[in-house]
Order: structure tokens, then C-alpha cells, then sequence
């Protein structure tokens, strides 16, 4: 064995695999991997959705169509109105209106009456209890169940958008009872909002006519309180206004009076002042009209003057006590003291007159008093006597108000209106809407295509067993080898290169068909074999696997007989001395083998047998010794394998698994390359993990892995091995015919 190196190569096995897959291309291969449990889970499913379909109940829907108007028709005229109304017709009003009419439609108490109309509650039909048989359960059901609720279960309110109709709907098994019902519900939720606006407006006429004769009692005592008041105010003949009105206008009468007495008051004063300003001799400051223009007055004055002038002139001439100085001033006495009398005979008529017009403003300011006090007990007068007044013309509306609704509340009882009209009714139904089968039906191809999907891709994720390249390279990071086709018993033969007939063995199945699949696969991998180290030849290969029954030793005989039909001179030894399966494959007995020949028992000669495959001989394992591990270690076994080296081109070895024993691991430190074989879409990933990580850990040569048991036609393995290497087995099949 030599130490130089050896540089895995990656083969190219010609799968494509150096090109990226899409995501979609990998989702599609799961499915076309699965597509069996896709198509078992899809035909469950359907199948049992098929069952429940077809196995329910039939379900038959009755419809009935109303018209709910906001108002009843108004026969009597748009003035009388009726007891029952709605709100004004505006958008939110009605719509809370039409609300509250789908409720009382699916109310309680419409359900009951209906229920006690048709007599349901003991109808097994109606109750779908007809189909139970044993008594004492029938009873006990009957008891449980609840018609109406039963019948508000079956019953629906589809309202027309946009419209005023509304459609009662109700489904049940028996089309006849579905329509029957449709049909009364529709006919007691009228009669009730008949009956309700009915009960309504008798029950307004009964109240209307108490508050009338209320208000009437009422009115008659407002009435006589108004008419006594008037009575104790002597305000019968004439209104309280008239007489407010009068004397508003005495007194604005007496009040322009006084001011004109006032007026003259205030004259009279002034003259009388000044005509006494006169009589005191200041006769000069303030003339006076009636002094004036008095005609004595004036002569008197001009008598004055003209003697006052005489006796300047006669002073001129005369002394002071000439006799016609003294006549002159006797003269002017005279005058002076008629002129004085004529005066103070003014001033008396002048005072009198101040005293009369004095005694008039007194007298008119208590008349205007008077007058006020008169119009001040008139206003508390108008306040009692408005406030009777009001009351009376309130009780007089009111009155009149009640009067009027009650008499067009006595017409409108009369009236048998209604706003709720049966529009189109329900016909017995022939087609059922339930069970709606070809809905079923889809919808159960739908989930159980997307069931069988999903449970395909949980079935992938949670397979941990290696299968393809990919699982190989990427997960386990070991250089893929190659596969090796499942070998098949079959009655057809060989034509399509992987079929057995009966009665042949699978070990020697490259040696019977070397044309077939297995054979070309088991050649890639001795090419890929000899390619790993391209300076030098892997004379000692190693063939393991991570446990038992993975197809180790059929990969052992396999890898041999290609070899040696490359003109090769090929040892296959048996180095499994727990469980030996090599001298099974070619038919011998193991009684002498790698054992006695470490013991020196025999002779080389003795201990390798020929086989039926040309170049290719086997040292089986001899009889089982009961340390085949310190067998390994000695130095006998390490010179059988010089003198091996010598003897043969390749030797290759086939041993136990190696999470199971160590006995690998010690031959793996003696070969050139080891070759792991993986059973495909079986051995675990972990599992062999964990045969790699020994083996590592031991430096062991790892050349690469080998699927081994493939069914090419499973495309559970991926595109490659489904596509490609299913066409080389056809391919030379098709040429093994032509030859």
C-alpha cells in the first residue's frame, strides 16, 4: 500500500447535476416522488366526502316574498293621521325600521304562534326526529328539543338590496311542510302587525277619550274662573283693554291740561309780581300789558304827564307855594292816587286769577294721581285676568286637539289597513340545495389534492434517509460514487436490464447481464474508482457500510466482477468474520478461508478459490474465530496482504458494518480507499453520519459513497437516476436485442 495521497475526484455521471434546479422543478419532483400517496390521500379523501354527501339528509328551501311598506295607505286623506307611524322616511330611520322588522319576523313569539298554528310541536317530520324508532329515545329527544327554537334554526330573512321586499326563507327535509311554513310565518307576522297597529289604536281611543273629558272638565272650570273674575271686576260690559285704553287717554288728557294750568300758573305769577313792583312805586321795570292797554290807565298816566309838565313850567316862572304851583301839585296828587287805586284794583283781579288757575293744577295733579292709581290696579287686574285668560285658551286648544284626534282615532279603528303585503308565495320546492353536491364533491378533490400534497411534502421533510446525489454531497459530504439499481425477480427477463429471471442470483447478476443497467452502473463506479487517484491505482479498496443489510457484500461481488472484466486480476476477500455472506454468492462451502490462513492452517493455494467470473477468485472467511478484531492486528495478517499485493491487481475486501463492530475502522488503516454503501431511500442520514465521523476519526481513506438498491422506476430518488439511468439500461438492452 503505498502512502501517497489520494485526491478524490467529483465523477461526472452525465445527471445534470452541475445545473441549478428551480424551486418549482424540486416541489415537482416531491410531488412525482409522492404521487401515489398524493393520489391515495386524494382518493380518501373524495371518497369520504363522496359518503357524507351523498349519505346526508336532503335539505329543501321554500321561499315566501312581502312587501314592507314604512306606512299603511291613508284611505282617510293625508289629514288624518294614523295612531301607529314610523319615523320621517330618511335613510338611518328606515333602515332601523326594516332592521327591527327582520327581527320580529325571526322573533320568539312569531315562531310560537306558528308553531301552535300548524301544531308542530309534537310533528315528528318537522321535529327530523321521524327516522328514530326505539321509544324511550324518541322521548327523550322529544323532551330535549325545542320547536321553536327549531323552527328559528330553518328560518332566514334574505332582504332585496335596495328595495322594500323581503323574503322569508325556510329549508327543511319535506319540501311540502318547507312551504307550509314559509307560507305561515309570512301570514302571522302580517296578521300580528295588523293585530299590533290595531291594539295600538284602540288602546289610543281608550286614552284619547279620558283626556277628553279631562279637558273638557277643564276647559268648563278655566272658563267659568275667567268669566266670575270678570263678574268682580264689572269688566263684562266693557273689556279690560277698553277700559286700560280710556284711561290711558284721561290721563294723557289731564297730563297736557296740567301743563297748559302749568303754563298759566307760571304767567299769572309774573304778571301779579310785576303789577306789585308797580304798586310799590318800580313802575318802570316792569311795564305790564294789562297795565298798558288799560284805557284809565293811560288817561291817567297822560293827565299825570301833562300836569307834571305844567308844574315844571310853572316852577320856572312861579315859587314853590304859588297858588298854581300848589293847584298843579294837588292836581298830581289826585291823579297819582287814581292812577295807584286803578293799579292795585289790576293787582286783585291779577291775584285772583293766579288763585283760580293755583286751585286748577292742584285739582288736576289729583285727578292725574287718581287716574294713575286707577291704572296701576288695572294692570294687576290685566295680570290675574290674562293668566285666566291663557289657561282658558290652552284648555281650548287642547281641547280642541283631543277632540279632533279622537274623532279620527274613532275612524281610524274602523280601518283595517295594512303596511306588510304577501307579494308572491312559496311554492313546494323540487330541486334540494343541500346536500349541494357537485360543490361537495369539488371542494373535497380540492382538499384532498391539497391534503395528499401536504402530506407529501411533510412525508419529504420528514424522510431522513438518503436517496439522491444531492443527500450525498450536500448533507453527508462524501463524493458520490454512483448507484446501483434494485435487481428484481421477475417472470419477463432481462429485456429492460434490470429484471431477473427466476431461478438466477442478484451476486452474480453483472457477471449473467452484462449489458444491463446494474452492469454499466457498477462499471461508472469503477471508472469513478479509478479515476480518484489519476497518478496512481487503488489496489486495496475497502467496502463497508454503516449497518447491516445495506448490500455491501452484492456491492463487493459486484464492484469485483467489473473489475475483473477489465482485464484485471482480482482478489475479493471475506473479511466479515462475524456474519460471512461472500461464499453464499458463488455457491461454496466456507470451511477454509482468511482465518485458517492467518492461523497457518493452509496454504494460499488452499485458501483462494477460483470463481465462475474470469480474473476474479475469493478468500472467504474460514471458519468464524471467536476475535476476529485481534486476528486483524497481527502481523501474519499484515504480511498475507504484502504477499496479496503481489499477486494481484486489485484486491478488494468485504467487511462488517461499521457502526456495528471496529473491524472496519482497523481495515481502513491497511487499504488504499474505502467505498460506503448506502441503501437508498432507507438508510438513515444520521445513521450514516455517524459511520462517517468514525471513520474519520480514524483517518480512514474515504473515496466515496454508493447507492446501493435503487429502483430507477420509484421517482422517489430524484430526476436524475429516473431519467438517466433508466435510459442506459435501455439503451443497451435495445442493443443487446440487435446483437
Amino acid at each position: 500500500m503505498s502512502d501517497t495521497p489520494i485526491k478524490p475526484i467529483t465523477p461526472s455521471l452525465g445527471d445534470g447535476g452541475d445545473e441549478p434546479i428551480l424551486p418549482i422543478q424540486q416541489y415537482w419532483h416531491v410531488i412525482l416522488k409522492r404521487i401515489w400517496t398524493i393520489l391515495l390521500v386524494f382518493v380518501a379523501v373524495f371518497a369520504l366526502v363522496a359518503v357524507y354527501t351523498f349519505k346526508q339528509r336532503k335539505v329543501y328551501e321554500a321561499h315566501t316574498s312581502l312587501i314592507i311598506e314604512l306606512s299603511a295607505p291613508q284611505v282617510l286623506g293625508s289629514d288624518v293621521q294614523p295612531v301607529v307611524d314610523v319615523a320621517p322616511a330618511d335613510y338611518l330611520n328606515s333602515d332601523q325600521y326594516f332592521k327591527t322588522q327582520y327581527r320580529i319576523i325571526k322573533s320568539r313569539k312569531i315562531a310560537d304562534r306558528v308553531i301552535e298554528k300548524l301544531g308542530l310541536s309534537d310533528d315528528l317530520v318537522f321535529l327530523e326526529l321521524d327516522h328514530i324508532t326505539d321509544q324511550e329515545e324518541l322521548a327523550k329527544e322529544l323532551a330535549d328539543v325545542d320547536p321553536v327554537e327549531k323552527l328559528l334554526d330553518v328560518t332566514e330573512v334574505d332582504p332585496a338590496i335596495k328595495t322594500r321586499i323581503v323574503t322569508i326563507k325556510v329549508r327543511h327535509s319535506d319540501p311540502e311542510l318547507a312551504a307550509r311554513l314559509a307560507n305561515t310565518i309570512a301570514e302571522t307576522y302580517q296578521a300580528h302587525n295588523l293585530e299590533q297597529r290595531r291594539e295600538s289604536t284602540y288602546g289610543a281611543y281608550d286614552w284619547l277619550t279620558a283626556q277628553y273629558h279631562d279637558v273638557k272638565g277643564r276647559l268648563e272650570g278655566s272658563d267659568k274662573a275667567l268669566f266670575d273674575y270678570k263678574k268682580d271686576n264689572n269688566i263684562l260690559s266693557t273689556s279690560l283693554e277698553d277700559r286700560q285704553n280710556i284711561t290711558s287717554q284721561r290721563l294723557i288728557d289731564l297730563n297736557r291740561q296740567l301743563t297748559n294750568i302749568q303754563g298759566e300758573r307760571r304767567a299769572a305769577d309774573s304778571e301779579v309780581a310785576s303789577i306789585r313792583r308797580l304798586a310799590k312805586g318800580q313802575k318802570s321795570s316792569a311795564p305790564l300789558d294789562q297795565v298798558i292797554n288799560n284805557p284809565l290807565v293811560q288817561n291817567l298816566k297822560s293827565t299825570l304827564s301833562d300836569l307834571r309838565r305844567q308844574e315844571a313850567g310853572l316852577r320856572g316862572r312861579y315859587l314853590d307855594q304859588h297858588p298854581e304851583v300848589v293847584a298843579v301839585r294837588k292836581q298830581i296828587v289826585v291823579v297819582e292816587r287814581d292812577l295807584n287805586g286803578e293799579i292795585e284794583s289790576i293787582l286783585g283781579t291779577a291775584e285772583n286769577r293766579l288763585r283760580r288757575l293755583q286751585e286748577t293744577e292742584g285739582k288736576l295733579k289729583l285727578s292725574i294721581e287718581t287716574i294713575r292709581g286707577d291704572a296701576l290696579n288695572l294692570n294687576q287686574k290685566e295680570l290675574a285676568y290674562r293668566q285666566l285668560a291663557r289657561e282658558a285658551e290652552t284648555n281650548s286648544r287642547l281641547y280642541d286637539l283631543v277632540l279632533k284626534r279622537l274623532k279620527e282615532t274613532d275612524i281610524s279603528r274602523l280601518l283595517q289597513d295594512n303596511n306588510i303585503h304577501i307579494l308572491d308565495r312559496a311554492l313546494i320546492p323540487e330541486d334540494p340545495v343541500m346536500p349541494k353536491v357537485p360543490l361537495n364533491l369539488l371542494i373535497g378533490a380540492v382538499l384532498g389534492m391539497l391534503l395528499g400534497v401536504a402530506i407529501a411534502f411533510l412525508a419529504e421533510v420528514l424522510d431522513s434517509s438518503v436517496k439522491t446525489q444531492e443527500d450525498v454531497e450536500g448533507l453527508l459530504g462524501l463524493t458520490f460514487l454512483g448507484v446501483i439499481p434494485t435487481i428484481k425477480q421477475s417472470n419477463t427477463g432481462p429485456e429492460k436490464g434490470m429484471l431477473l429471471p427466476d431461478g438466477e442470483t442478484r451476486d452474480l447478476h453483472v457477471f449473467e447481464f452484462p449489458k444491463s443497467t446494474v452492469a454499466e452502473c457498477c462499471r461508472t463506479i469503477r471508472t469513478n474508482i479509478m479515476f480518484m487517484a489519476p497518478d496512481r491505482r487503488v489496489k486495496r479498496l475497502l467496502i463497508t457500510s454503516a449497518g447491516p443489510q445495506e448490500g455491501k457484500t452484492v456491492t463487493s461481488v459486484n464492484i469485483a466482477t467489473v473489475m475483473s472484466q477489465s482485464n484485471s486480476k482480482v482478489l475479493l476477500i471475506d473479511t466479515d468474520m462475524r456474519r460471512p455472506r461472500v461464499h453464499r454468492c458463488f455457491g461454496m462451502e466456507n470451511h477454509v478461508g482468511l482465518s485458517s490462513l492467518i492461523l497457518g492452517e493452509v496454504e494460499y493455494s488452499e485458501a483462494i478459490a477460483p470463481t465462475p467470473v474470469p480474473n476474479l477468485d475469493v478468500l472467504l472467511c474460514g471458519p468464524i474465530p471467536p476475535n476476529p478484531a485481534e486476528l486483524m492486528h497481527t502481523e501474519r495478517f499484515q504480511k498475507i496482504l504484502a504477499d496479496l499485493d503481489d499477486m494481484y491487481d486489485v484486491i478488494i475486501m468485504d467487511s462488517p458494518p461499521t457502526i456495528a463492530v471496529t473491524d472496519s475502522m482497523i481495515l481502513s488503516q491497511m487499504v488504499d480507499g474505502l467505498l460506503l454503501v448506502v441503501k437508498g431511500g432507507q438508510t438513515s442520514k444520521v445513521f450514516v453520519r455517524k459511520a462517517v465521523s468514525r471513520l474519520r476519526g480514524v483517518n480512514a481513506p474515504i473515496l466515496g459513497c454508493v447507492l446501493n438498491d435503487v429502483d430507477l422506476e420509484n421517482r422517489r430518488y430524484g430526476h436524475y437516476s429516473y431519467y438517466y439511468y433508466r435510459h442506459y439500461g435501455q439503451y443497451y438492452a435495445e442493443d443487446t436485442e440487435a446483437a
